[in-house]
């Protein structure tokens, strides 16, 4: 269900960076794990935005590369 994955991370992107941010929504992004193209840039679309909205609570994931290799370089 690529498509539906990708609308659950751009949803967590759109609503939920700022105000109403949880630890754990990069944690379930994080974890996700595919193959598909799109699934991936959505993962990594979500990181690069979330480092500008909540830079201390996801440059970790960076720095302790949490991600797979493409996800992180593409971030």
């Amino acid at each position: 269900h690529t498509y539906t994955i990708r609308f659950g991370i751009n949803m967590l992107m759109r609503y939920y960076l700022e105000d109403e941010f949880k630890l754990e929504y990069p944690e379930k992004v994080a974890a996700i794990r595919s193959e598909e193209y799109y699934v991936n840039m959505m993962r990594a679309w979500y990181f690069a935005t979330a480092l500008a909205k909540q830079y201390e609570a996801i440059i970790p994931y960076l720095e302790e590369k949490r991600m797979d290799t493409w996800t992180h370089n593409k971030t």
